[in-house]
């Protein structure tokens, strides 16, 4: 989100918050790191996507909800930057129904950069079922006794590496 910063009663400056520092045990911002824009340039970000809605095959059906993608890097005049894309999930009413980059409204002169249009960004997965959840619990048994442990070799005298500088003098 574009944020005017004003500096000593001057002229506001459009930036956007790079990073922020907390102090460990208070959590109080410590530091602030601003990137000024030019608002004739377009920007690369990443804004986060914000799912909206509750999937009926999550719901009614006991599905189980997976977000694939959770922010967008794009590309944008500064003036178009958002804080946030909404994307509406009511819409996944089966298993295995997903909902696509394509799919999302983007909101005006912003471009997606980091993905293409048929990936992925929810889907609603069935439960898993009492045998999968059974077969999670078997203990897996290795017989580690059966690796073998590679040792690395030392470079010998002939090697390049323990070769002598050739400005060196040999006595």
């Amino acid at each position: 989100t574009l944020v005017d910063l004003v500096l000593d009663g001057g002229a506001a400056v459009k930036v956007l918050i790079q990073d922020v520092q907390f102090e460990p045990r208070t959590s109080a911002i410590q530091h602030v790191d601003f990137h000024q824009l030019r608002m004739d340039e377009a920007v690369e970000v990443e804004i986060q996507l914000e799912f909206v809605g509750e999937p009926p095959a999550v719901k009614e059906l006991g599905g189980i909800l997976v977000k694939a993608v959770t922010q967008l890097k794009v590309k944008c005049l500064p003036q178009d930057l958002v804080h946030g894309i909404t994307v509406d999930i009511s819409g996944l009413k089966e298993f295995n129904a997903d909902f696509k980059v394509r799919d999302i409204v983007l909101p005006k002169g912003i471009t997606i950069l980091s993905l293409t249009p048929e990936d992925m960004v929810v889907t609603v997965t069935p439960p898993r079922s009492d045998a999968e959840l059974a077969a999670l619990k078997t203990a897996v048994e290795e017989d580690v006794t059966k690796v073998e442990a590679t040792k690395q070799k030392a470079p010998e005298e002939g090697d390049a590496a323990a070769a002598p500088d050739k400005g060196a003098k040999a006595e």
